[in-house]
């Protein structure tokens, strides 16, 4: 995984001091960008773990297509 890809799937920006990990982000402290950027990550990744990761922070965030991937990902053998 890029430096990218993980700063998107793990960063937390340094005013958020509130949060332990990026799933714990407040809305306001989300940028549309980023949000647009793991929603990309979850559809287009090659990498099982990179998708993996972008649905569960997107499930944390409250995006319903997140958890329809986590789920998907769950009935896979």
């Amino acid at each position: 995984m890029d430096r990218k890809t993980y700063d998107l799937l793990h960063g937390i920006p340094d005013h958020a001091d509130y949060a332990a990990e990026a799933g714990e982000l407040d809305a306001e402290d989300i940028p549309q960008e980023r949000m647009t950027a793991v929603l990309d990550l979850l559809r287009n990744s090659d990498d099982d773990v990179v998708r993996f990761e972008a649905a569960k922070l997107l499930t944390s965030w409250g995006i319903f297509e997140g958890l329809v991937a986590l789920s998907e990902s769950m009935e896979k053998p």
